[in-house]
């Protein structure tokens, strides 16, 4: 396996051991944040009200970082713009209708 993925096996065995970043477990604790406020929400905040509660509780935090942490976790706001349905079906054999304006 080292080998297919070009790495040393020291290294593999060093990686299996080492403790996780200070980064990692910062993520893992404000994933755990973000995940609180989604659910308190009903699931309804996306990244811009999240950033605002987490402002609220006196954490700075850059907007790219709560993006991230959410698309890792599956976490998605709900959209209150509704989709556009088109229901009208065109007839590809009707013949155009003639321009009269001569546009």
């Amino acid at each position: 396996m080292c080998q297919h993925l070009a790495v040393s096996t020291s290294g593999y065995y060093e990686w299996c051991t080492r403790a996780p970043s200070q980064r990692s477990i910062q993520d893992r604790i404000m994933t755990e944040q973000i995940r609180h406020i989604h659910t308190m929400s009903d699931r309804a905040y996306g990244r811009d009200r999240v950033q605002a509660e987490l402002s609220d509780m006196g954490l700075c935090v850059n907007h790219k970082r709560i993006a991230r942490l959410m698309k890792l976790a599956s976490l998605r706001g709900v959209s209150r713009r509704r989709g556009y349905v088109v229901t009208t079906q065109r007839d590809r054999q009707a013949q155009a209708a003639p321009d009269l304006v001569k546009r």
